[in-house]
């Protein structure tokens, strides 16, 4: 169990926000007044600046931290996200979970230029997923979109690439 209090709070920088993607096993997340039961291959908002509670199946937890300031959202958007699971039905956070899951497990590949161009799909995707559960996909500013719209391509194409029926126009209708 992970506790985060208003004391901890005070004693460090509440300027960051994460998510925990849950890879394997089970955890609960409390926060605000909600909480968010994590299955594996789903992920929960956690804004730092408040207290919270995770328990369960911890060494499963990937967390992915960035500073609040990034984030085209309000204090009181944040809230509202704290403690919503975030699942595969819906495509950017498909793509948070597939894309996290195959960085996490080769860390080491992901150095300098590489691994910075990979934070910022990350946390590109992180964003539109963010901004999609609060209904305002529309503020995605159009470089992000375009980052997005990209990697949710070629999943589309790696996810289907033993289908000899694969055609660019299906790709295009896709998308």
């Amino acid at each position: 169990e992970v506790v985060r209090t208003p004391r901890l709070i005070r004693r460090s920088d509440p300027d960051f926000c994460k998510i925990d993607l849950q890879l394997s096993g089970r955890t609960v997340l409390d926060q605000d007044g909600s909480q968010a039961e994590l299955p594996a291959g789903t992920f929960t908002f956690v804004d730092l600046s408040r207290p919270c509670q995770l328990a369960g199946g911890l060494n499963g937890v990937v967390a992915v931290m960035f500073p609040r300031s990034l984030l085209p959202l309000r204090y009181r958007d944040t809230r509202q996200l704290a403690g919503v699971t975030f699942q595969a039905p819906d495509a950017s956070s498909a793509l948070v979970a597939g894309l996290v899951g195959q960085v996490v497990g080769r860390l080491e590949d992901y150095s300098g230029p590489a691994g910075q161009r990979v934070g910022t799909a990350i946390f590109d995707l992180i964003t539109a997923a963010l901004l999609e559960r609060l209904d305002r996909a529309t503020q995605i500013t159009p470089d992000r979109r375009l980052r997005v719209l990209t990697w949710q391509v070629k999943t589309f194409i790696e996810d289907r690439l033993a289908d000899p029926e694969l055609t660019p126009g299906q790709i295009a209708a896709a998308h």
